[in-house]
């Protein structure tokens, strides 16, 4: 699926509708990242296609490693919503 429910409070006001409009959409578009439980129960989002952690692409250090669940999540709705915009705009 291309999006969980709940926006992430970082996304901007405007582009909570959009937001809204896209969960309503059938959902046909592949997520592009999900979330990993790791030994000793943290949590780590990583890209499906690559199988590889979320990497921070300015600076090359991996950012969704070793997670409360919480956290996780958050990062995860962020990642998945702006690579959804991404691929419908």
């Amino acid at each position: 699926m291309c999006l969980r429910t709940g926006a992430h409070p970082q996304v901007a006001q405007n582009s909570t509708k959009t937001f809204q409009i896209l969960l309503k959409l059938p959902r046909i578009i592949t997520k592009r990242y999900d979330l990993r439980r790791e030994v000793g129960g943290s949590w780590t989002v990583f890209d499906v296609f690559t199988g590889l952690p979320l990497i921070d692409p300015e600076n090359e250090t991996m950012l969704a490693i070793g997670l409360s669940v919480e956290k996780a999540e958050k990062v995860l709705d962020l990642m998945n919503f702006a690579d959804c915009m991404r691929r419908v705009s």
